[in-house]
């Protein structure tokens, strides 16, 4: 619908579109018209104005036809049989269940009840959503929102936000979730595990599942706590096909949690309603006028220019004509999403009549193929034989791209050189993610392990002014967090042994709810699958439940109050913080097990001293009574105790208040490169937002670790973040990297310290740092 209103739109504005085919004319009449239409339309169109700040924007004609295209949507749908919901019934439809899943937005494609929430008038303003999500995220209400100066369908989009942003945080939203992961797919896996080290041995498929299963179940976590839930699809594509392999259909329980996910999806896509009229404004005559190519190319050493132009014109075939077949191209376009076959043809660069006679054969074997020849960072025979081909071909065009070119909005365009007048039509906004970039060189990305960061985002504040008001100290608390205060195991037995020759019942009162939030039904019954515990079960009452199990008593009972009074201590303080289990098998038949959250800390010390080994600076305990207790005030860690009777005699305990708060401050870096983070995250203007990024490389051991990546388009910020002083050698690191891989991709370097070493010696004089850099 909206490709046959074309004409309708291009004329409104005074862009004659009479087609030529009809008036009986000569090709040549026809394609002179169609380069005029596209003359008309980039000047009118596509070229950006300044405002009266400077500002580049789009023109008055942009946002005109922005708005006669949402107009022909509405009555599209509207003659379909759609109307707009009342606004009492927004909450109702929001992403309400039809036929077993769940619409988009308020969308309801229900026979009987079809509305839209889009079915609203939109101003002439173009588009005035800010990419920054602190914007999106200050609405409390509805009424704010309608209040706001923005017009009926940008109010449409924060109302859409809101709501998806309110069912993210809903405790009925996460529950079930988490049912149909830990309870619904655990039992499964329990079952199909039964006795875990026969099953595994005799069909592998089960030890791979519980290995995809544990890092599906990580990944659910991080979504809950708002990362963004990317590659959700693959996820569970990958998931089913692991079930599948053991012989279990979770069709439907994959389709269940995928609705209940469309929630978190939508919430972080922040989605401008007004982006898909865009879209199709920027790409009219592209979708008007231009038909699947074969795209020819040389190989080039710039990763970047092997695939940028394919990138903005998506040609049907990729052929790359030289001597080496450019590595890792066709895997980026497969993970790109793009349908362009990558091809190689030998072609030496010894002379034009050689090259020549290369494409010759090419053209004429396809005669009715449409061909375009990118002669970017091609050899100079590459060239000319280029031109002279589309001097006897019409149908042969020749394109460059300056990979350099990139507009205000991130758009790359192509220029023509002979026979390809659709250039300047051609809009990339196409992004590649950081692991796209690091892969067309060879790298692959490691799975995210240390996805610490997602837990602070409301906390990353607090953190961040607890750095700036200790910075001068911070060598001390760092040095304290990383020794002494990474977290104790909050049960621990050792050299516990499983012979059942005496056993004692365990029977317990428990909140059923606060149980099951810290996962200890799973946790029981791995003790019960490893032989520690027997008949473990438990009984559920309107108030709580009752818990029980059977446990060894030992030494003719001399040890018999050890795993009780050990689980009372437990079960008594349990919170809303996940728990898990790790259990040792030794070889005289006894166990070690720790059930831990790794967030409490426990510390006795004999010294009144302690020591950063790398720079040899001594620091006292008593100094770090000052730090905890502003972390305590500020609710980052609990039940604080620092005591030291006598100089020499201190013991220090406390209770951060999630893991993640605990991984920030136990290494030195963190801190910086979290803030940087959040910081990146929060402004809604980045693509893609990586941080503790690492990556191995083909057929090699060797790692990579990134501090914090971003990109935008298709550039990348490749950003190294210092709380140490400045010096030169960090400034080659970083310039370095980026060269390395370099997909547009620039250096960025962030300190917090406000001083420079040259020569060894420290200055608070900074320039010289920073004319260097």
């Amino acid at each position: 619908a909206a490709a046959v209103h074309i004409n309708y739109k291009l004329n409104s504005i005074g862009i004659s579109t009479a087609d030529p085919k009809k008036m009986k004319r000569s090709r040549q009449y026809v394609d002179k018209h169609q380069q005029k239409v596209v003359q008309d339309y980039t000047k009118e169109v596509l070229t950006l104005c300044v405002d009266p700040d400077g500002n580049e924007k789009h023109s008055p004609r942009f946002n005109e036809l922005l708005w006669l295209e949402h107009k022909r949507w509405m009555m599209f749908m509207i003659a379909d049989g759609y109307r707009l919901a009342a606004e009492k019934d927004h909450e109702k439809y929001s992403f309400r269940m039809v036929n077993g899943s769940f619409n988009k937005a308020f969308k309801c494609t229900d026979k009987n009840v079809k509305t839209h929430h889009c079915l609203v008038p939109s101003d002439v303003n173009g588009i005035r959503l800010p990419a920054d999500h602190r914007e999106w995220d200050k609405y409390e209400t509805v009424e704010e929102i309608e209040q706001s100066d923005y017009d009926a369908l940008d109010r449409a989009s924060l109302t859409v936000h809101k709501i998806a942003r309110d069912r993210t945080n809903n405790k009925y939203t996460i529950g079930k979730i988490r049912s149909i992961v830990d309870y619904e797919l655990g039992e499964i896996v329990d079952r199909l595990g039964g006795d875990t080290e026969s099953s595994e041995l005799t069909d592998p498929n089960v030890h791979t599942l519980k290995i995809e299963y544990e890092h599906f179940k990580e990944w659910i976590g991080n979504v809950l706590i708002h990362k963004n839930p990317n590659g959700l699809n693959g996820k569970m594509k990958k998931l089913q096909e692991c079930f599948s392999l053991c012989g279990e259909n979770i069709q439907e329980i994959v389709t269940v949690l995928r609705n209940e996910l469309a929630v978190f999806v939508e919430y972080q896509n922040y989605t401008d309603y007004k982006a898909p009229d865009r879209t199709i404004i920027e790409n009219l005559l592209w979708v008007k006028f231009d038909n699947d190519v074969t795209l020819l190319k040389m190989p080039s050493p710039s990763v970047k220019s092997n695939v940028l132009s394919a990138l903005i014109i998506e040609p049907r075939k990729l052929v790359f004509l030289g001597s080496e077949q450019p590595l890792y191209v066709d895997e980026f376009f497969e993970k790109h999403g793009d349908n362009t076959k990558v091809c190689f043809e030998k072609c030496g660069m010894h002379s034009v009549s050689e090259v020549l006679s290369v494409l010759t054969d090419m053209v004429k074997a396809e005669p009715y193929e449409k061909y375009v020849i990118d002669v970017t960072d091609g050899h100079p025979f590459f060239v000319l034989a280029a031109c002279q081909m589309a001097e006897k071909y019409p149908h042969v065009g020749v394109i460059y791209c300056d990979p350099c070119a990139i507009d205000c909005c991130g758009a790359v365009t192509i220029t023509n050189i002979m026979n390809y007048p659709y250039a300047p039509v051609h809009r990339l906004k196409t992004s590649i993610s950081a692991s796209e970039v690091f892969e067309l060189y060879g790298g692959k990305e490691r799975s995210d392990e240390d996805s610490y960061m997602f837990g602070l985002d409301a906390y990353m504040k607090k953190l961040w002014a607890f750095y700036q008001k200790y910075r001068d100290e911070w060598e001390m608390i760092s040095t304290f967090f990383s020794s002494f205060a990474r977290g104790t195991s909050e049960f621990h037995l050792s050299n516990f042994p499983t012979a059942h020759i005496n056993t004692g019942t365990y029977k317990q009162q428990i909140a059923t709810d606060i149980f099951e939030k810290t996962g200890m039904p799973g946790i029981m019954m791995q003790l019960q699958k490893a032989g520690i515990i027997r008949n473990f079960r438990i009984t559920k009452t309107q108030a709580f439940s009752i818990l029980f199990f059977e446990y060894p008593i030992i030494h003719q009972g001399k040890y018999s109050d050890i795993l009780p009074v050990k689980f009372n201590a437990l079960l008594s303080n349990l919170g809303n913080i996940p728990l898990k289990c790790s259990i040792i098998s030794k070889h005289n038949d006894t166990f070690d097990i720790d059930i831990t959250s790794d967030i409490k800390v426990f510390r006795h010390f004999d010294f009144d001293k302690f020591q950063n080994f790398d720079s040899n600076k001594e620091f006292e305990f008593a100094h770090m009574e000052d730090p905890l207790r502003y972390l305590e005030n500020e609710e980052l860690i609990s039940f604080l105790e620092f005591k030291q009777p006598s100089k020499q005699n201190c013991t220090v305990s406390f209770t951060y208040t999630n893991s993640a708060i605990r991984d920030c401050l136990v290494t030195a870096g963190n801190i910086i490169e979290a803030y940087v983070w959040y910081e990146a995250a929060k402004s809604g203007f980045f693509d893609s937002v990586k941080t503790n990024y690492a990556f191995s490389w083909s057929n090699s051991c060797v790692t990579n670790e990134l501090d914090v990546v971003l990109t935008k388009g298709l550039s990348t910020l490749v950003c190294s973040c210092k709380t140490a002083k400045m010096t030169k050698e960090h400034l080659y690191e970083v310039a370095e990297l980026a060269r390395r891989f370099s997909v547009n991709t620039k250096p960025v370097i962030i300190y917090s310290s406000d001083k420079s070493v040259e020569n060894g010696k420290i200055s608070a004089n900074t320039d010289v740092l920073k004319e260097r850099a």
